[in-house]
């Protein structure tokens, strides 16, 4: 090794072109430039220091400096032996990371460094193995040994297993106490995850390689924190209440909503079935229609006997189950709706458990042999939404008046927002990948957290802030006093904890 020209102890250039410690470095695991003191020299010191105190050196002053610096060299010798041997024990090198270094490509500075150059210990610093995409693409990539250009350089994968989301997620974003619920003990784990910003840190992408959904997904999340710090709300808390919020609406609005799909359903097949036996004219246009399709079946008999009073009562209860399929389409000159026996298939399906696992935020199932597109049927984030402002509208007086004063869209073709009157008003303005943002009369606008989960991040903000600037009240109701269960009052409550509610209030 060359090190006749080395100014600092420690580090120089080897002949392989590394930078690299010397070996009286590398043993005593300090900056001295001395080699580490060994048997042989403490015995000759101890030795001085025995024959200094028994030989008769005069003058008195003489003999007594000699034995003040041989015991302090002798202090010092053993010290750093001890301190050396402790280093050497305590720090085992770790064999993978040793291999994983020595595979990976040189470093700028090393690669560019002279002859005889000299790099602290100080300055040098680990290269994270593991980086933030929107970290990332902020980082100049790194440069192979040998080449003039820069060339990112792949990051390994990592485990997905534990994150949360989130949405989401664990992250270091915690602004205000709250309850929350941790990646261990949310039952959400496997099924409610991150936003779009969390879910793409499980690989790196250079900025190149960066789409533009990614970039824009990237800086609404941006937004979306920024305001929720505004608020005094961390990111958490929000998707803590954006799980209650998931399962308000599987709990509370999916599951009595299929059950009384299925009855009327069956009523409906009941009187076909009847009106096909008894060999009526309305037989022929029931016969043509799916056996399976409700819609359909209601639609004939609301066409042919509408006024006949034994369907009459089947007939209404049907038209009120049809206001939660009547998904509208976001088009300002189209003011119909989706296929209404497409959204009653999807709620059946999205109803089936209390996690909503068969959930599409972005699209849907395959519609009469075709694949899905928004065009024909709206995403399941649509359908969510459209339920839960219905699902209101059956709550509050006049009926309907929460849907068409809260709720709005804006046309994918004009880019026009239907206007509504409300206080503060979700505002779809995207169907694809869907997105809403929160208006109030001012024309400020509030952002939730983007997603696969932006309905429930949208509904939670949305009844936050009810809360906080409107007194709780929608349609001059408390939003709180339409709660009548355990899971619709932790989610129509945001300032209650799980703690402390109780199931004895609602039995």
């Amino acid at each position: 090794m060359e090190a006749s020209s080395l100014s600092s102890p420690g580090m120089v250039r080897r002949r392989d072109g590394r930078i690299g410690e010397t070996d009286a470095f590398a043993r005593t695991g300090t900056g001295s430039a001395y080699p580490a003191p060994t048997a042989v020299r403490l015995s000759l010191l101890v030795a001085a220091l025995v024959l200094l105190q028994c030989v008769r050196i005069g003058p008195d002053l003489l003999r007594l400096v000699g034995t003040a610096v041989v015991a302090m060299h002798l202090i010092v010798g053993v010290v750093q032996m001890l301190g050396g041997s402790s280093r050497r024990s305590a720090v085992a090198p770790d064999p993978f990371v040793a291999g994983r270094a020595a595979a990976a490509p040189s470093t700028p500075s090393s690669s560019t460094a002279t002859a005889g150059s000299i790099i602290s210990p100080g300055s040098r610093r680990s290269t994270p193995s593991r980086l933030d995409p929107y970290t990332a693409s902020m980082t100049p990539p790194p440069f192979h040994a040998g080449s003039p250009q820069a060339k990112p350089k792949p990051a390994p994968e990592q485990a997905d297993a534990g994150r949360w989301s989130g949405a989401a997620a664990p992250s270091s974003r915690r602004a205000i106490a709250g309850p929350t619920t941790t990646p261990q003990s949310s039952p959400y784990m496997q099924t409610y995850l991150p936003s779009v910003r969390e879910e793409s840190s499980s690989q790196l992408h250079c900025q190149a390689g960066q789409t533009a959904n990614e970039f824009e997904e990237m800086a609404l999340h941006d937004m979306a924190a920024g305001e929720l710090r505004q608020l005094r709300v961390s990111p958490e808390r929000m998707e803590t209440l954006a799980e209650r919020m998931r399962s308000f609406l599987a709990m509370d609005v999916l599951r009595p909503l299929c059950n009384e799909l299925r009855a009327s359903d069956a009523s409906l097949f009941e009187i076909r079935d009847r009106l096909v036996a008894s060999g009526m004219p309305v037989a022929m246009a029931l016969s043509q229609c799916d056996p399976n399709n409700a819609v359909a079946v209601a639609k004939v008999l609301r066409d042919n006997l509408g006024s006949v009073p034994q369907v009459q009562g089947v007939l209404e209860v049907r038209r009120q189950l049809d206001e939660f399929l009547a998904v509208p389409r976001p088009d300002e000159d189209d003011l119909g709706s989706f296929p209404m026996d497409y959204v009653e298939s999807r709620l059946f399906r999205l109803g089936e458990d209390t996690l909503i696992s068969d959930f599409h935020w972005d699209s849907g199932m395959p519609y009469k042999g075709k694949a899905w597109s928004a065009d024909t049927a709206p995403t399941d984030t649509q359908i969510l939404l459209h339920v839960f402002s219905r699902w209101v509208d059956t709550q509050v007086l006049p009926r309907g008046s929460f849907s068409r004063a809260y709720v709005a869209s804006v046309s994918r073709k004009t880019g026009v927002s239907r206007r509504a009157l409300g206080p503060l008003v979700i505002e779809q303005t995207r169907a694809v990948p869907p997105y809403f943002v929160l208006v109030t009369n001012a024309g400020r606008k509030y952002h939730p957290l983007p997603g696969r989960h932006v309905v429930f991040n949208t509904l939670a903000l949305f009844v936050f802030l009810i809360h906080k600037d409107h007194d709780g009240k929608v349609c001059r109701c408390s939003i709180a006093s339409l709660a009548k269960s355990r899971t619709a009052r932790l989610a129509l409550q945001p300032g209650v904890s799980d703690d402390d509610d109780n199931d004895d209030d609602y039995t």
